[in-house]
C-alpha cells in the first residue's frame, strides 16, 4: 500500500510529463516514492508530500531538475543488443556513403553514460576500409546533466566495462586509471556530449546522417513519440538512418518513416 497521496503522485508526475515527456502511470506509484527518497533526504524534507508542498509555494528550478535526472532510466550497456551496429556496418554506413562525401554525423539521443555513442565509434574505427578517408563524429545528448559529466569523462569502472565490451576493444581503446578505464584521447575525441530535451524544438541542431535513438519512446505517451519522431526527422538529412529498439516502430507513430528494408528497428525518411 503506498503512502504517497495521489493528489502528490499526479502533481509529481504531471510536472514530469510537461518537463521531460515522460509519462508514468499510477501503477508506477512505487518508482516516484523510491526514485525521489534520495532528494528529499538530500534536502532534509521529511516526505515527498513535504517535496510537493514546496513545489506548490516555490517552483524551485534546481529541485525540479533533480526529479527529473532521478526518474530517468539510465540503463545501458557497451554494444547494447549487438544487431544494431552490424546493421550499422552493413547496410547503412555504405547507403550513407552512396548518397553523400561529406563528413558522416551521428546522433546519440538519450545516450545516458555514452557507451552507446563510444561503441559506434569503436565500430567504425574496427572498419577503416569501410569509411576510406570519410571523417564521423558523435554527438552524444542526454537530459541528465550528470549522466553527461560522465560521458563526456570518457571513464567506466571495471563492472561497466565488463558489461559488452570485449577485451581487445577495451585494451586497444581505454587506459586503465586507477580502478577504472578512461577512453584515449585519440579515441575520444571522436564523440562529445551535452544536455538536450526530447521534446523541445531541436533548433540550431544537426543535420545528421544517422540518429540512434533506441528504447527511449517507451517511457512517452502516444502524442509525445509522434512529437519526438518528427522532431528527429527534421534534423535527419534526406537520406538519413534512424535506428530505433527492435521492438519499436516509427511508422505508427509517424508518417515521416518508412523501413529499412527488412531491418528491426532501423528507418529511412519517407519521401
Amino acid at each position: 500500500m503506498s503512502s504517497l497521496p495521489l493528489e502528490d503522485f499526479r502533481f509529481i508526475t504531471e510536472l514530469l510529463k510537461k518537463r521531460s515527456g515522460i509519462d508514468i502511470t499510477e501503477d508506477k506509484i512505487y518508482l516516484i516514492e523510491s526514485r525521489l527518497l534520495p532528494v528529499i533526504r538530500k534536502h532534509s524534507i521529511a516526505t515527498i508530500s513535504a517535496l510537493v508542498t514546496a513545489l506548490k509555494v516555490k517552483m524551485d528550478e534546481a529541485i525540479i531538475l533533480e526529479i527529473i535526472e532521478a526518474m530517468t532510466t539510465n540503463e545501458t550497456s557497451f554494444f547494447r543488443d549487438t544487431k544494431p551496429f552490424t546493421n550499422l556496418v552493413d547496410p547503412v554506413i555504405p547507403h550513407i556513403l552512396k548518397a553523400s562525401k561529406s563528413d558522416i554525423r551521428i546522433w546519440s539521443a538519450a545516450c545516458s553514460s555514452g557507451q552507446e555513442a563510444y561503441s559506434i565509434a569503436m565500430t567504425l574505427l574496427e572498419k577503416p576500409a569501410l569509411l576510406g578517408t570519410q571523417k564521423f563524429s558523435i554527438e552524444g545528448t542526454d537530459i541528465d546533466r550528470t549522466i553527461i559529466q560522465k560521458a563526456n569523462s570518457g571513464r567506466f569502472t571495471q563492472f561497466e566495462v565488463q558489461r559488452g565490451l570485449p577485451i581487445t576493444h577495451l585494451i586497444k581503446y581505454f587506459n586503465q586509471v586507477e580502478e577504472e578505464w578512461e577512453a584515449k584521447p585519440d579515441f575520444k575525441k571522436h564523440a562529445s556530449f551535452s544536455f538536450r530535451n526530447l521534446i523541445e524544438p531541436f533548433s540550431g541542431f544537426g543535420p545528421f546522417d544517422i540518429v540512434f535513438c533506441r528504447n527511449v519512446l517507451i517511457y512517452f505517451d502516444s502524442p509525445t513519440k509522434t512529437k519526438i519522431l518528427d522532431n528527429i526527422a527534421s534534423v535527419l538529412k534526406p537520406h538519413g538512418v534512424l535506428f530505433l529498439g527492435s521492438a519499436e516502430n516509427a511508422t505508427q507513430f509517424s508518417k515521416l518513416y518508412k523501413a529499412f528494408g527488412d531491418l528491426k528497428g532501423v528507418y529511412l525518411l519517407n519521401k
